[in-house]
């Protein structure tokens, strides 16, 4: 598949590159600085720039199918800013897949009472920027899915992965690896049952 990769230079978004180059798709790389990317780039599409620019998200998503992002900024409102953008640049390309690795903080029903306590003090900014741009995508004509993950760890791949029930709170004890992230996300390339949903994984 021909995938346009959001947050690529994060240790999350490096994940999904490895495996996406090992599965052999196609992929464009949206960065501002690509001297962090790996210095193995066979057969990639790098395209400098800002993902909170219209233009040049249009220019990024240019033939290709499937939107990952992995993005996280500690400055708001960078994702809603390229939330907007994506869903611009996507009426004029043939992007029509979204699938947004963002933060369980972001879940607020589903956290457990510390949780949401400690959350809202320390990533007020950050919380209301993701939510606001998951608003915008909820609502709009693209298929998306938005995958809510609880901290992340460098561990191996391989632990079994949890699909939380809405029912379960989820808290700071909750931990996942961003390989198994990387992996569960480009599971979703081919399958449609979290099309047009949210869904809170962990290990």
């Amino acid at each position: 598949m021909n995938i346009l990769l959001l947050g690529a230079t994060g240790a999350t978004g490096k994940e999904v590159l490895r495996q996406a180059q090992d599965a052999g798709h196609t992929i464009t790389m949206l960065v501002r600085n690509p001297a962090k990317l790996p210095t193995d780039r066979t057969g990639l599409r790098i395209i400098v720039g800002d993902a909170t620019d219209e233009k040049t998200m249009h220019s990024a998503m240019a033939e290709n199918e499937i939107l990952i992002s992995t993005l996280g900024s500690l400055k708001a409102p960078v994702i809603t800013q390229s939330t907007k953008a994506i869903i611009a640049a996507a009426k004029k390309t043939s992007v029509k897949r979204v699938i947004i690795l963002s933060s369980f903080a972001a879940k607020r029903d589903q956290l457990t009472h510390s949780a949401s306590l400690l959350t809202g003090m320390i990533m007020k900014n950050i919380i209301k920027d993701k939510r606001t741009g998951e608003h915008l995508l909820r609502h709009s004509s693209l298929a998306w899915t938005i995958v809510y993950a609880p901290t992340l760890t460098n561990a191996r791949s391989g632990t079994p992965i949890r699909v939380i029930p809405s029912q379960e709170r989820v808290g700071l004890k909750n931990k996942i690896a961003r390989a198994d992230v990387a992996a569960w996300i480009l599971t979703e390339l081919h399958d449609s049952f979290y099309l047009n949903k949210d869904v809170t994984i962990s290990q």
